[in-house]
């Protein structure tokens, strides 16, 4: 049982480790799974193996990779909040605009840490048309 439980908790990071990370050739992605490709935040539309030489990146095959925009990026919702603790690469949205976390951080209650006051840790992302992968 104890085992069953370890396996379970280290598939549920190896998927959240692919979830946020850079696309990949010789990496299989499980439908849901998202990644970056060219600035570009993408799902994968079914289980599949990006076979390397293939060309199965997520811009060049649409059959198995949807493009997801800004809005459905940001995670919870993508309401920065005070308290919450932020990973870097992390999106999120703040008064209208995106933002990317630059290094992770807690977001201390009165602190003054929002993202539009606080360039060290927060990218302002919606002046840029692609933004670039961390």
């Amino acid at each position: 049982m104890k085992k069953l439980g370890i396996g379970i908790l280290a598939a549920l990071v190896s998927a959240s480790v692919l979830a946020a990370g850079v696309w990949r050739e010789g990496v299989y992605y499980a439908k849901g799974v998202r990644v970056q490709y060219h600035g570009q935040m993408y799902e994968a539309l079914q289980g599949h193996e990006a076979t390397k030489g293939a060309n199965w990146n997520p811009e060049a095959v649409a059959s198995l990779w949807r493009k997801i925009d800004w809005q459905e990026q940001a995670p919870g919702n993508g309401s920065w909040r005070e308290g919450m603790n932020y990973s870097k690469g992390q999106l999120t949205s703040y008064r209208g605009r995106m933002y990317r976390c630059l290094q992770s951080h807690k977001a201390e209650k009165g602190a003054g840490w929002s993202p539009d006051r606080a360039p060290s840790l927060w990218e302002k992302l919606d002046e840029k048309p692609y933004p670039q992968p961390r």
